[in-house]
């Protein structure tokens, strides 16, 4: 992927870019028992609680 963007900057550098996207890496399924997990464990605050400095 980086290979990918060192080209497309110098493409842009001498005006060729393409309209091509970038390659799309593909992930692997997140089975939704493992997801309620991940955000059980997550710690939450409330909106109202949190102070904006």
């Amino acid at each position: 992927m980086q290979a990918f963007w060192a080209k497309a900057g110098e493409a842009f550098r001498v005006g060729t870019l393409s309209q091509t996207p970038p390659p799309v890496e593909q992930g692997v399924p997140l089975p939704a028992a493992r997801l309620r997990t991940l955000l059980g464990d997550t710690p939450r605050k409330l909106t109202a609680d949190r102070v904006l400095v």
